[in-house]
């Protein structure tokens, strides 16, 4: 008999205790091998929505249909304790919507009004507002063209405000979410294409099958897989669900390089990822390569596309950093080559020889101004001699130069070059700008990858995509996804002089899968709704949904650290005793290594002390492309964030107005890694930048 796991029943489970989990999970896979067993005590459950109840333990019990339009199934939905998952079944129905053929799991809005929320009285406008149904004109067969459950479409329709159509969405399924979300902020769905629903020949249409339909369920077709799913329960590591919208980027062939962007949790790397096993399914003989920067975002993309490929498609795709992947071909193409120095060695050999050859710097010219012109300008974009580092455009950089200025620069620089050499060293930028000129040179070299896909390509070096645009061949063989506002460690430039033109060829998402919209709300706020690259590509941010809600995320200001490392071990231990969240789920970011023992010293605090698996503790910078649900920003003072560092390089090394966007960017990379709960604290004066996410606070 099919099993059919719903979104539903995975959420549930993680609230149950650990214990409980692993007795539902057994449960499940019994029924999945012997659904008739005597063990289940299968029961139907009073009432006329076809309901059953799967016998767990004294108390618990996991609630299912058993037949969908006359065929045999068992469809699991919940699991919970005797009452309440009695009284859930009660508030719940399983029906095909009447225009989209999808399958959805409605809640009886009669049972919401049981217990209403209360609100705060709103005052009177002056003009009121119309509904925003009527505003748009819209109609109750519009509303169910949308995919709204019928039980709803009323309540959708007499919706008098934004915030009375976001709390009814929270009671509705995946599928429907997102068209109230938009009349929410005030725009017009899209009616869902054949493609994505079940329309076509709508009643005849297999259940559960559907594009549309996959967001919400999952139709078992591997026992290992059901295993490795209740095992993890993580929904999105095995659901190989894509938007109607995200599908038709991943699944399309391109015949020049593309990109998918969008703000932080809209799905970028899903895309990115399904998209390489699209190249994978339609071309036998792609050699597929997905890239990033980091060793922690590699080993991520690693653990995420592999449940995705059949074994042969993994002998086929590589998954590791950039820098990996240039140090690879280099061997190749260069045996013997010199050592390849990580940044950190750079920047230690680079400030050792401009401190012993201060003497050659001109006059109001720092040492710090000196290291920055040397990574900015003459590494990155390989300038290998005085007459290209005099002729070169200086974007980013703040501060002019004279000839003369240059001219002094260059011979520090030349000490530089010439120390590496010495050593038998090189730097990476160096690296990547050789390569890009051996594969121009020689374009019949076989390539050992026929597409590469890059993640945070936002943060991609000239010297980088230099490289790219020489290896690559063919149409189509570059992807990339990237988000311009969480751009961090490099500064914007040009592309299309490198190969890769991008206008017309780039797409924003706009549904935001992860992250709560209160979460996302205040964190939208430290970005612009639109955002242009250095080629004038705009990004437009406005507009994007979460389909998710949650708790609103908290700002605590303390007196001093001592309170805030006492506040932080309370909210932790809240997260814990309420909310049973568990060690390895929780994060706490900070603006960089002087602010670690404050976030050590709140773990030790809590509750979650000496826990095997403690709390990730990291910087802001290294918090990109990961995800967690719960998240504390501790330290974000006034003389922490914008860093000190990067203030008192205002108007030398970069503008004011650089430097505060990537401030901004990295509170924005740091608060978006939460899920589901948020705890911002400071100590002392808070950072101006908090008055940004708070606005009307004192």
């Amino acid at each position: 008999m099919p099993l059919i796991v719903a979104q539903s029943f995975m959420k549930q489970l993680k609230r149950l205790t650990e214990r409980e989990q692993g007795m539902v999970s057994n449960a499940v896979l019994g029924l999945q091998f012997d659904p008739a067993a005597a063990r289940h005590n299968l029961h139907k459950v009073d009432g006329n929505a076809g309901w059953w109840s799967a016998y767990v333990n004294g108390d618990l019990r996991i609630i299912l249909r058993k037949q969908i339009g006359g065929k045999s199934l068992m469809v699991v939905c919940w699991a919970d304790h005797h009452d309440a998952a009695y009284r859930w079944a009660r508030n719940h129905v399983l029906n095909r919507h009447p225009a989209t053929g999808a399958m959805q799991l409605v809640e009886i809005p009669e049972v919401v009004a049981e217990a209403p929320k209360a609100r705060a009285e709103t005052p009177r406008a002056a003009h009121p507002k119309l509904p925003p149904c009527e505003k748009l004109g819209l109609s109750r067969a519009d509303l169910l063209a949308y995919g709204i459950p019928e039980l709803w479409v009323a309540r959708v329709l007499q919706a008098k405000s934004e915030d009375e159509l976001l709390e009814i969405g929270e009671h509705l399924p995946p599928d429907a979410v997102e068209a109230v979300l938009k009349i929410a902020v005030g725009e017009k769905p899209e009616v869902p294409s054949p493609a994505e629903t079940a329309a076509a020949g709508a009643v005849a249409a297999p259940p559960f099958e559907s594009a549309r339909e996959k967001q919400a369920w999952w139709v078992v077709t591997d026992d290992q897989d059901l295993k490795e799913a209740l095992r993890s329960l993580a929904w999105d590591t095995w659901c190989v669900y894509l938007h109607p919208s995200q599908r038709a980027i991943a699944e399309k062939t391109y015949k020049s390089a593309y990109r998918v962007s969008g703000s932080a949790g809209t799905g970028k790397t899903v895309v990115a990822l399904h998209h390489a096993r699209h190249i994978l399914r339609t071309r036998p003989d792609a050699m597929v390569l997905v890239t990033t920067f980091s060793e922690n975002l590699a080993a991520d993309l690693n653990y995420r596309v592999a449940p995705l490929l059949r074994s042969r498609e993994r002998e086929r795709c590589d998954t590791r950093t950039f820098r990996a992947f240039g140090l690879e071909i280099f061997d190749k193409t260069e045996p013997g080559h010199p050592h390849v120095l990580e940044p950190s060695e750079l920047k230690e050999i680079a400030e050792r020889v401009v401190d012993a050859n201060a003497g050659l710097l001109p006059k109001g010219i720092p040492p710090a101004f000196a290291l920055s012109e040397f990574e900015r300008v003459v590494d990155t974009r390989g300038l290998a001699s005085w007459e290209a580092y005099r002729d070169a455009l200086r974007r980013s950089v703040r501060r002019r130069l004279s000839e003369e200025r240059r001219a002094a620069l260059w011979k520090l620089f030349e000490i530089v070059r010439r120390t590496l050499r010495q050593n038998g060293q090189m730097t990476a930028n160096e690296m990547f700008w050789r390569l890009a000129r051996f594969f121009k040179d020689h374009p019949d070299r076989p390539r050992l990858y026929t597409h590469i896909v890059v993640d945070e390509s936002q943060d991609l070096c000239e010297a980088e995509l230099a490289f790219l645009g020489a290896y690559a061949q063919g149409e189509g063989c570059l992807f990339f996804a990237g988000d311009i506002g969480q751009r961090i460690i490099r500064y914007s430039f040009p592309w299309k002089p490198f190969g890769i033109d991008l206008r017309g060829r780039s797409k924003v998402l706009k549904v935001n899968y992860r992250t709560t919209r209160q979460i996302r709300s205040v964190a939208d706020r430290l970005m612009a709704d639109q955002m242009t690259d250095a080629d004038d590509i705009v990004q437009e941010r406005k507009g994007t949904i979460s389909l998710l809600s949650g708790p609103k995320p908290v700002f605590r200001q303390f007196a001093d650290v001592e309170s805030e490392i006492d506040g932080v071990a309370e909210w932790l231990d809240k997260l814990q005793s309420e909310q049973h969240v568990e060690s390895q789920a929780i994060a706490i970011f900070y603006r960089s290594d002087r602010e670690r023992e404050r976030a050590r010293a709140a773990v030790a605090k809590s509750k979650y002390a000496g826990a095997a698996m403690p709390p990730k503790l990291c910087s802001m910078l290294d918090a990109k492309g990961l995800e967690y649900q719960a998240v504390v920003v501790m330290a974000c003072d006034a003389d922490v964030i914008p860093s000190p560092e990067r203030l008192a390089e205002a108007d030398m090394i970069a503008g004011l107005e650089e430097i505060y966007d990537t401030e901004r960017n990295l509170l924005y990379v740091a608060c978006t890694r939460a899920r589901d709960y948020l705890l911002v604290t400071s100590a002392g004066t808070p950072s101006e930048l908090l008055l940004d996410m708070t606005p009307g606070s004192d």
